[in-house]
């Protein structure tokens, strides 16, 4: 494997486990993260949060060979988070029934976003011209160019650090024979493909680095690792 590389891990939330092992997977994560669990009304919102932390901890504890203990994500001002001190980069990201995690030894972004319907209003405020005109040339048949640009400025962001900070005006995608590209940034590559029917992922990095396949996590795996003794 290319020693710049990109790792992807999806875990689906209807598989969540039953309530007691649950309970112990909460023992894993953050304070922060937990204070953020009490806030969710719907049980979908509290899912995708709470097996993002327990996902990326599972990741992190082979990959860098800790106890989860040792593990201190923090965050920065714009609320991406990180590892102090080691050589890996992360990024998160969930819609629907999935939760995504990218590894890298390199930064690196990433979104996914469940397939449903157009936002006319987000068209008109987030998207250049030439983007929308992309967009509404094919509006009657398909939401794929409205989905694969979002998600594309997502990973952007994510890669960034600065969220919705960065002024999406100045996020401009063209199309190319290889697929989209940012303009004037010829040093980032982006690549974005379906899960199944519905998803729409797309990843932002360094030019050459390599981006492997999906790996599937399932809660069960998570809970075995942590308590299979």
């Amino acid at each position: 494997m290319n020693d710049k590389y990109v790792e992807l891990f999806l875990l689906n939330i209807t598989d969540a486990l039953d309530k007691s092992k649950e309970t112990k997977l909460t023992k894993l994560i953050s304070e922060y993260r937990l204070s953020k669990l009490k806030k969710f009304v719907f049980r979908e919102d509290y899912l995708r949060s709470f097996y993002a932390e327990c996902l990326l901890r599972f990741i992190l504890c082979q990959k860098l060979e800790l106890a989860n203990s040792n593990i201190n994500i923090l965050y920065t001002k714009y609320g991406k988070p990180y590892i102090y001190g080691e050589n890996i980069k992360f990024s998160i990201s969930h819609s629907g029934d999935w939760v995504m995690v990218a590894i890298s030894n390199m930064p690196v972004g990433v979104d996914i976003e469940r397939i449903h319907h157009k936002d006319t209003y987000i068209i008109e405020k987030i998207f250049s011209s030439d983007e929308k005109k992309e967009i509404y040339e094919n509006f009657d048949v398909s939401d794929e160019k409205y989905y694969e640009l979002w998600t594309l400025k997502e990973s952007y962001m994510k890669f960034t650090g600065l969220g919705f900070q960065l002024p999406l005006d100045q996020c401009e995608f063209k199309k190319t024979s290889h697929g989209y590209v940012l303009e004037n940034y010829n040093q980032l590559q982006f690549r974005s493909f379906r899960l199944m029917s519905d998803y729409m992922i797309s990843v932002a990095t360094f030019v050459g680095i390599y981006v492997n396949t999906l790996n599937i996590v399932k809660p069960s795996m998570i809970y075995d690792y942590f308590w299979r003794n």
